[in-house]
């Protein structure tokens, strides 16, 4: 299975390796960021520490569906704002649900947005679901 391994950048949004300390265009330190995972059927996060897998492609063989994941975060927002620090509060979020459920991971990960703007600032929601699972 190919695969390619990074960090994310929460500041920035730049990919840097997956073992850097520190982003390579803004030296945001990187050290507690996940590890991201590209693989065949989608993308992956995986917890380096505790090896929990979100996957937004489907449920791997050596996995089984054991129930529904839900998670909502809501912000407030300019209108055309960047989203990217939000989704990685609502992907956190989802990291503490397959904790509290001791699942190893998620997969077929979904994820919808609700907003409604007025007078330029946007109500948003942003709302992952995915099946929870657990190896076999």
């Amino acid at each position: 299975m190919d695969k390619i391994e990074y960090k994310l950048c929460p500041k920035c949004g730049t990919q840097s390796g997956s073992d850097a300390m520190f982003c390579i265009k803004c030296g945001y330190n990187l050290k507690n960021e996940p590890v991201k995972v590209h693989v065949e059927n989608g993308l992956f996060y995986k917890h380096e520490i505790t090896g929990k897998v979100l996957l937004f492609g489907n449920v791997p063989t050596q996995y089984i569906a054991v129930g529904p994941v839900l998670g909502r975060v809501s912000f407030n927002s300019r209108v055309n704002e960047d989203y990217s620090q939000h989704m990685e509060k609502l992907m956190n979020k989802i990291r503490e649900i397959v904790d509290v459920n001791e699942l190893d991971g998620v997969a077929n990960i979904s994820i919808t947005t609700s907003s409604l703007a007025i007078d330029g600032i946007e109500k948003v929601s942003l709302i992952a679901s995915g099946d929870g699972i657990k190896l076999r």
